[in-house]
């Protein structure tokens, strides 16, 4: 369970917010499938788990009313991320031969991705 003064929280919550958005921009904007590999998708997958199993530690404290506007979209939103991730991953498995409709899905699901983590990132109230 997190346990942590409020000024420590804070200090997690804002590198909390400022990974996804770092993430979401590497999304819209740096995301090629060429520089796209499974470890690649699945050490993402792995910070969103970190980031959801944090959040719903957090949720029905009192105080995280401060910090986020909705706990519960905050996860949705990491659920999101993280089954897209995870349909990805099994999209590229199939490399080195991705058809240019799977190519496409990879893409459509990167950009909801980004959709997820601005979505995530507007529950910080900070």
């Amino acid at each position: 369970m997190v346990k942590l003064p409020d000024h420590d929280l804070e200090r997690l919550l804002r590198d909390m917010k400022r990974r996804l958005t770092e993430l979401r921009d590497i999304f819209l904007y740096n995301m090629s499938i060429r520089n796209i590999t499974v470890d690649n998708i699945m050490l993402l997958e792995q910070d969103m788990q970190e980031n959801k199993r944090i959040t719903e530690q957090l949720r029905h404290k009192i105080f995280i009313g401060e910090f986020l506007h909705s706990p519960q979209a905050l996860i949705v939103n990491l659920q999101g991320v993280i089954d897209n991730l995870l349909l990805v991953t099994d999209i590229l498995g199939k490399e080195p031969r991705l058809t240019t409709k799977e190519r496409a899905t990879v893409y459509d699901l990167l950009r909801e991705c980004a959709s997820y983590l601005e979505d995530a990132c507007d529950q910080f109230k900070m």
